[in-house]
């Protein structure tokens, strides 16, 4: 099975307003399982920041491999632009039809051009978690 979704809103705040346009398709082929997707968010009086993702998962018996990709470009001041790469990888193993054990681990590069350069972060989040549904 495939499946698309596009979606837009326009947010209407004290200072303006804000438009955020998505779109996504993705699908699930056996055991393997893809997406990929756009969107943008474009406040009234600034520049539009734009992303992309892919993700992928892989079935394997009782759990599920996941890996994920994301690049975010935002302009942050005139001249200024940070730029956002991530990459996540996750594993879930279902212990019954109610109960998940996990682990996820992610990474994500900030560059930062123009007069901010040299701000430049490499954050890391790692998780493990169990989760039950009632």
């Amino acid at each position: 099975p495939i499946g698309a979704g596009v979606g837009y809103q326009d947010i209407k705040l004290n200072a303006g307003s804000i438009q955020e346009a998505v779109a996504s398709i993705g699908g699930k082929f056996g055991p393997f399982g893809v997406g990929v997707g756009y969107f943008h968010w474009k406040p009234e009086v600034a520049e539009k920041t734009k992303g992309y993702y892919l993700s992928t998962s892989l079935a394997m018996g009782a759990g599920t491999l996941f890996v994920y990709g994301r690049r975010i470009e935002a302009p942050i001041a005139p001249g200024a632009e940070q730029t956002q790469d991530t990459i996540g990888v996750a594993y879930t193993y279902a212990l019954s039809k109610r109960t998940l054990p996990y682990i996820a681990a992610a990474y994500r590069k900030n560059d930062f051009d123009g007069p901010v350069a040299g701000f430049d972060t490499k954050p890391w989040a790692a998780a493990i978690g169990l989760r039950h549904y009632f």
